[in-house]
């Protein structure tokens, strides 16, 4: 399953191309919130099942706390027109589901500039729970050219970027992990995904981004 990469505000216009990613990224939330648990249902037993259901919610209520992990990217598209756009996949995931009455812990670090600053400050006005982001005051905060060919979208994602240091911490055992495969383009945010994942339940997301990943790494994933 992909989410979109793309950034969460719809574009000008009534159909633009963010405003369809966006609509992308709402649909492939509600499937990660709902959808998975009846492929489980259909796959593990009635007592594991049960357990996973737990996971994302309380009854018929979603829950409350942060049981959910979101790990990766957050970065700021810049289009041809110079115009800034906030996004990535994970963090998209993340906003969808605050917006659907959850409360994920989004794991991912921004620099300490003014992008950092306006990723906070927009996590803050969605409500989303700011305590796992670090502000690392040694890489910028993530950026990715956005071009065009053919109306098809290209990205060049700025290197070493915030998001290529995301430290590890602490999830609550038995939580709902999900992460693409974008962030372990790097070593220390790969150790950090691997050592969080331990004691969680995993959600990969295979938002795939040449050259950032290999069969190899999508064969682990895959279990």
């Amino acid at each position: 399953i992909c989410s979109s990469h793309s950034a969460i505000f719809p574009a000008r216009g009534s159909m633009g191309i963010n405003a369809r990613k966006s609509l992308a990224g709402l649909y492939y939330s509600t499937l990660i919130c709902i959808g998975w648990t009846h492929v489980l249902k259909k796959t593990l037993n009635q007592n594991t099942y049960n357990r996973a259901r737990l996971l994302v919610t309380n009854g018929d209520h979603p829950m409350q706390g942060p049981k959910i992990a979101i790990f990766g990217e957050v970065l700021f598209d810049i289009f041809p027109d110079g115009q800034k756009v906030l996004g990535g996949a994970p963090f998209n995931v993340a906003c969808h589901m605050a917006a659907m009455g959850f409360d994920p812990l989004f794991v991912s670090s921004v620099g300490d500039d003014q992008l950092g600053r306006d990723v906070l400050e927009n996590m803050k006005q969605r409500g989303l729970n700011t305590s796992g982001v670090h502000v690392d005051a040694n890489h910028p905060t993530g950026q990715v050219d956005v071009s065009f060919h053919d109306g098809e979208p290209s990205y060049d994602f700025l290197d070493n970027a915030a998001w290529d240091h995301i430290p590890s911490m602490e999830v609550p055992k038995g939580a709902l992990l999900y992460h693409g495969t974008l962030a372990m383009r790097s070593p220390v945010s790969k150790a950090s995904l691997e050592q969080m994942a331990k004691d969680a339940w995993t959600f990969v997301d295979l938002n795939l981004r040449p050259p950032f990943f290999s069969l190899g790494q999508i064969a682990t994933l895959a279990g």
